[in-house]
């Protein structure tokens, strides 16, 4: 089991596998912080973000690392495109991190790539995407209860309904 953070002194994710649910606990704090709004996580000599500033969908790394078939499970619907955000803000905020600021400033180039790249390699067959068939009506610091209860019936619907092929995908090249 992996977490990805971002390692906001390189401004570069790192991929830190989890060996022990408890005692690797911080980990799982620090791929959980937010810029902007949480404190960095200090832990494994590193100061640590969540990992969707530096990469947010991590296929490529996971490729490299040898893993052959590969689900991603994404939250927003085709045809979503991020869209650049204050770059200003990156650079008041972490103007002691200049590599962590100029990766907030490109997150959304990265992130639109990942996607283009995991659309080719799903039309390929190398990946099974799930994701949302319409966009989501959620907000990403959400507290209203029934909206996220909404959000994750939609999300285990379309995880019901893409069941069978994910099944037969990951079936392929198993046969003897």
């Amino acid at each position: 089991f992996y977490v990805a953070c971002s390692n906001v002194e390189t401004g570069k994710a790192e991929y830190l596998e989890i060996k022990d649910m408890f005692k690797d606990v911080e980990y799982f704090r620090a791929t959980a912080s937010l810029p902007y709004v949480s404190h960095m996580v200090e832990v494994g000599g590193m100061k640590l973000l969540d990992g969707g500033c530096t990469d947010s969908i991590p296929l490529e790394a996971f490729r490299r690392m040898g893993f052959e078939k590969n689900v991603v499970i994404l939250t927003q619907h085709k045809g979503y495109v991020k869209k650049p955000q204050n770059a200003k803000m990156a650079e008041l905020r972490y103007h002691k991190y200049p590599e962590f600021a100029e990766a907030l400033k490109e997150r959304h180039s990265v992130y639109n790539q990942s996607l283009k790249e995991i659309h080719r390699l799903e039309e390929a067959g190398e990946v099974f995407v799930i994701q949302p068939s319409e966009k989501l009506e959620i907000s990403r610091m959400e507290t209203d209860l029934d909206v996220i209860q909404s959000v994750y019936e939609q999300g285990m619907m379309e995880a019901r309904v893409r069941m069978k092929a994910l099944k037969e995908w990951m079936a392929e090249g198993q046969e003897e």
